[in-house]
């Protein structure tokens, strides 16, 4: 269960799941493996596809239905999604969301800093939500590009509701890289997690930070931590991230 779930008890509300016993095949090398073993082999893959791929846990392996279709249903390749992604900054995004919805934006709490709060080191994508214990089989897919960013171009991942585009998402996630060197480690039906290689240890850095991701996904300060305060304590020195779109 995603760490803002397991914390606030939220709802398990996902775009349409996959018809049980359905066997995909995604255009790229997929493996499955146990839940327990999923984390560990995914980050050895991480290390030996360096330069050549990325390896992302996908879940159970029906999920692999919703990315078949979203692949298909996009006409673009992966590389016109993220040639569109260059021009995209954090601040354009921002100034885009503002213009959206000044209201939502404007009126979310700072609120204080939590006493007792510990940083993120959840993984959430190699476990079931409900019963909060490993998958039986987790999917694990080496998308072919070894920028983690670049992931959802591969598997034309957002553009419903809230959730952003996929050329938003490359052009977030390689910012968030360059200066926190995040990194994505899951990616299924409304989820992204990344592993966190310099995460923010100031609270000033950290409440920017906290900001940043609102701006992302507002559903894990709306319908998680409460305040932006409190997603900050758990971003200063947390090695894990995690997006919700509801």
């Amino acid at each position: 269960m995603g760490i803002f779930r397991r914390w606030f008890g939220k709802s398990d509300d996902r775009r349409p799941e996959p018809e049980p016993n359905s066997s995909v095949t995604l255009p790229y090398e997929t493996l499955t493996v146990s839940g327990t073993e999923a984390v560990s082999t995914c980050l050895r893959l991480r290390t030996e596809g360096a330069g050549r791929f990325t390896p992302v846990i996908l879940g159970d392996p029906q999920n692999l239905r919703v990315f078949l279709s979203g692949i298909e249903a996009n006409g673009d390749s992966p590389q016109a999604i993220i040639d569109r992604s260059q021009g995209i900054t954090m601040g354009s995004f921002i100034e885009r969301r503002l213009e959206e919805d000044a209201e939502l934006y404007q009126y979310v709490e700072k609120g204080e800093w939590p006493e007792n709060a510990a940083p993120s080191q959840d993984l959430t994508g190699h476990t079931d939500i409900v019963k909060r214990t490993p998958l039986k089989r987790v999917a694990i897919c080496k998308v072919p590009t070894p920028r983690s960013w670049e992931v959802p171009a591969y598997l034309s991942f957002g553009e419903w509701n809230e959730c952003p585009g996929p050329e938003e998402h490359v052009a977030l996630l390689r910012y968030w890289h360059e200066n926190y060197g995040a990194d994505v480690i899951t990616l299924w039906n409304d989820v992204i997690e990344c592993t966190v290689g310099r995460p923010p240890t100031e609270r000033e850095q950290a409440l920017a930070l906290a900001w940043e991701q609102f701006v992302y996904c507002s559903d894990i300060v709306l319908q998680g931590t409460g305040t932006l305060a409190s997603l900050a304590a758990i971003l200063c020195g947390g090695k894990t991230w995690f997006f919700w779109w509801d």
